[in-house]
C-alpha cells in the first residue's frame, strides 16, 4: 500500500507542491467567474442644437417587422410609440399589411415595451394625448363591403388596452394630430376629408372638405386655433378649428404635399412634398420665406426640434437631413436606412431624434460629446 511517511522529504515536498497548485487551477477559474466586466459609461448626450449637430450618430437601431409608417414620443419622453406594415414586401397592399400592431419601445432600454394588436390592416398614424394617457393610432381596416374602413382606434396607455373606436372616414386614414389642450382629435383620408374628433365623447364634431384628392396629413397650431392639413391635390389648407372654416389655401410642392408642420412658436408653417423640397411659410398670412433644397426625392415627414431653431426632414433618398431654420440651411445629412425615410420627431427633451423607414428600422440619433 502507498504511504505518505515511506517517501524521502525530497518527494514529500514535490507532493505538496503539486497539491497546492492543483487547488490553486480549481479555484482560479470559480474567482475568475464571478468578477463582473464594469459596464461601459452612459453617451452623455446633450441637447440637439445648430452648435453641436456635426456630433450626430445613431444610438440605436430598433427592428420592426415591416415598413415603419409613423413614430410619435410620449410627453415624457419615456415611450415612442410606431405604426405601419408588418410587411418587408415592396408593394404593400392592403392584404399584406393584415393585422399590423403598434410597438411600444421604451426609451431607457431601448426595448419593446409593449405590442398594441387589434388592427387588421396597415398602421399609417400614431400620436399621443399631451398628457400621454391615451394614443390614437388609424390606419385601414378590413370589411366586407367595402376594402378597407379608416377608423381610429383610442388606447389607454395605463391598462395598454383599446377603449374606443371613431367610425367615419371611407378608406385609409394617413395622420392624427391632438389638439394642444387634448379636447378634439384631427384625421385626414384618402376620402379627401379632414375630420375632427371631441376625444371625451368619442363622437364626430366637423368634417372639413376642400382638398380634391387624398389628405396626407394634419397638424395643429402650438395655440390650437389653426388646423393645417396638407393633400395630393397639392394644396396646404389652413382651417379655422372654432368655426370649422378654411382660412387660406397654398399651392406648392407640385403634385403632392406629404409633411406639414408648425414650429413651436406658431410663427412658422413647414411643409415638404414631391418636388423633393422643404417650404417655410409665415404661419399668419401664408406668405412664402424660405425655399429648402438639398433632398434628391419626395419629402415625407418634417419635425421641428423643441426649441425651433432646427428642422428634420425624411425623405424618398433614404436620408434625413437637418437644417438651420434662421439661416435657411442645411448643416447635416444622416445616412444608413436602407430604405425612404418615412417618419421622424424629436424627443420632448430635445436630447433623441427618431426616423422611421421603409427599410423596418426606427434610428434614434442623438449629440454625443467628443
Amino acid at each position: 500500500m502507498f504511504s505518505i511517511s515511506s517517501l524521502s522529504p525530497f518527494h514529500k515536498l514535490s507532493l505538496l507542491a503539486g497539491w497546492l497548485l492543483l487547488f490553486a487551477i480549481s479555484i482560479v477559474p470559480m474567482a475568475l467567474a464571478q468578477e463582473t466586466t464594469p459596464e461601459p459609461a452612459p453617451v452623455e448626450l446633450s441637447v440637439i442644437t445648430t452648435d453641436n449637430v456635426a456630433n450626430m450618430a445613431m444610438l440605436a437601431e430598433l427592428v420592426q417587422s415591416g415598413w415603419v409608417w409613423s413614430v410619435a414620443f410620449s410627453p415624457d419622453g419615456a415611450l415612442l410609440a410606431a405604426g405601419g406594415c408588418d410587411t418587408t414586401n415592396a408593394t404593400l397592399t392592403n392584404a399584406q399589411c393584415a393585422n399590423s400592431r403598434v410597438y411600444l419601445w421604451d426609451m431607457q432600454t431601448r426595448a419593446q415595451a409593449a405590442v398594441l394588436e387589434g388592427h387588421t390592416g396597415p398602421v399609417a398614424a400614431v400620436a399621443f394625448s399631451p398628457d400621454g394617457r391615451l394614443l390614437a393610432s388609424a390606419g385601414c381596416e378590413e370589411q366586407e363591403d367595402q376594402p378597407c374602413a379608416g377608423d381610429i382606434f383610442l388606447w389607454d396607455m395605463e391598462t395598454r388596452q383599446q377603449i374606443a373606436t371613431f367610425k367615419g372616414h371611407t378608406g385609409l386614414v394617413r395622420s392624427l394630430a391632438f389638439s394642444p389642450d387634448g379636447a378634439l382629435l384631427a384625421s385626414a383620408g384618402v376620402d379627401m376629408t379632414v375630420r375632427l374628433w371631441d376625444v371625451e365623447t368619442h363622437e364626430p364634431i366637423a368634417t372639413l372638405e376642400g382638398h380634391t384628392d387624398d389628405v396626407n396629413v394634419v397638424a395643429f397650431s402650438p395655440d390650437g386655433a389653426l388646423l393645417a392639413s396638407g393633400g395630393s391635390d397639392g394644396t396646404i389648407r389652413l382651417w379655422d378649428v372654432a368655426n370649422a372654416e378654411q382660412t387660406s389655401l397654398i399651392e406648392a410642392h407640385g403634385r403632392y404635399v406629404y409633411a406639414v408642420t408648425f414650429s413651436p412658436d406658431g410663427a412658422l408653417l413647414a411643409t415638404g412634398g414631391s418636388d423633393g423640397t422643404v417650404r417655410l411659410w409665415d404661419a399668419r398670412n401664408g406668405e412664402a420665406i424660405a425655399r429648402l433644397e438639398g433632398h434628391q426625392r419626395h419629402v415625407y415627414t418634417l419635425a421641428f426640434s423643441p426649441d425651433g431653431a432646427l428642422l428634420a426632414s425624411g425623405s424618398l433618398d433614404n436620408t434625413l437631413l437637418l437644417w438651420d431654420v434662421a439661416a435657411a440651411e442645411p448643416l447635416a445629412v444622416l445616412v444608413g436606412h436602407k430604405g425612404l425615410v418615412r417618419a421622424t420627431a424629436f424627443s420632448p427633451d430635445g436630447r433623441l431624434l427618431a426616423s422611421g423607414s421603409g427599410d423596418g428600422t426606427i434610428r434614434l440619433w442623438g449629440a454625443v460629446e467628443p
